[in-house]
């Protein structure tokens, strides 16, 4: 994420509001959380029974590579 500043203004780039509007997406997905299994927290890898908690577990995955962690098995 690039920033330029500009007469003491930041001005964002269209690359810095899609990165935002993505991560705000994948943290939406991850709030809204799976009805059946309401303590699954994306933390580890999902089974693939549950399509909401597969969902979940993508929107961790795509959460992560935008803010630059590592992927954890």
């Amino acid at each position: 994420m690039r920033r330029w500043l500009k007469k003491g203004t930041v001005e964002m780039t269209e690359s810095f509001a899609d990165i935002s509007a993505a991560i705000i997406e994948n943290l939406s997905i991850l709030a809204d959380g799976c009805r059946i299994h309401p303590a699954y927290r994306a933390k580890r890898k999902a089974t693939g029974n549950c399509a909401p908690c597969m969902r979940m577990y993508e929107a961790r995955l795509a959460l992560n590579a935008l803010e630059g962690e590592p992927e954890k098995s």
